[in-house]
């Protein structure tokens, strides 16, 4: 009840009507209360949707921006090329050349391993015959050994590619050991000597004559090329006469002459040209 006034039914008309009056606009102003609420509500709900959805918005933002980052600021690395290693060619070495033939060349040796060969027939030259190159006549060496001292001298090529040496000596007494040629054509051989061809009279005075390869100064490195000629005018004049075939065919080369009687060994040898070999130009 409304204080002062009494129950409901002890009021007039007028009271009743007042007091639903005062009722109808109390529950219109709740419900308006309601109605404000629920709106602010809303409003509240809507508005945190909308940030929401702005913060969803500006988070797909920043996610694409960061995707379009990372898609600009990310580098791009080529696959490592795999380079096969490179192997250097083997270094060509030119062979180094032979070493020199040790030793000395044992004239005593080669005498006897001339002497142990045989086959085929010397060669012979004519005197007269076409020369090539012209002959040449060499200065005498007499004078310069008191046994077997050589005199007149010389080397000569005849066309047909045969050679003639002359090593007359001043006497045919003493006894003639040997006498040979030392020919150096190319690099190696013994002490220079590439082929030795060397002459030499038997018991009976006959001539005999051999091309001896000699590249060392082993025997077992030594060849008996062929025969060489040894005529035989008297015996002081000494001649070998040999094959340009046997020694080579060289265009050009070195040589010296020697002559040995029986006893004579070393310097005492006599050898032309005195001064060292003479070089010969086919």
């Amino acid at each position: 009840m409304v204080a002062g006034w009494g129950p409901l039914s002890s009021l007039s008309k007028a009271q009743r009507n007042t007091i639903l009056g005062l009722v109808l606009a109390l529950v219109l102003a709740v419900a308006a209360v309601v109605i404000t609420s629920s709106g602010d509500d809303d409003q509240t709900v809507r508005a945190a949707d909308d940030d929401t959805s702005t913060t969803q918005e500006s988070t797909t933002s920043t996610t694409e921006a960061t995707t379009t980052t990372e898609s600009t600021t990310t580098t791009t690395t080529a696959p490592t090329t795999t380079v096969p290693p490179t192997t250097a060619p083997p270094t060509t070495v030119a062979p180094a050349p032979p070493p020199a033939p040790s030793g000395s060349l044992d004239m005593g040796k080669v005498l006897s391993f001339a002497k142990s060969g045989s086959g085929g027939s010397p060669p012979a030259t004519q005197t007269g015959a076409t020369t090539c190159p012209a002959h040449i006549n060499r200065p005498s060496d007499a004078g310069d050994d008191s046994a077997r001292d050589i005199t007149d001298w010389y080397l000569t090529r005849y066309c047909s590619g045969v050679y003639r040496g002359v090593l007359t000596t001043n006497s045919e007494t003493p006894a003639l050991q040997a006498f040979w040629i030392r020919i150096d054509s190319k690099s190696g051989g013994c002490e220079g000597t590439d082929h030795v061809v060397i002459g030499w009279h038997d018991a009976s005075f006959n001539g005999h004559g051999a091309v001896i390869a000699t590249p060392g100064c082993g025997q077992s490195a030594w060849d008996w090329v062929e025969r060489a000629g040894v005529p035989v005018p008297n015996g002081a004049w000494l001649q070998l006469d040999f094959r340009g075939s046997a020694i080579g065919n060289p265009s050009s080369f070195n040589w010296r002459g020697y002559v040995q009687a029986v006893g004579e060994s070393g310097s005492a040898i006599d050898r032309v040209p005195n001064s060292g070999p003479e070089h010969f130009v086919v």
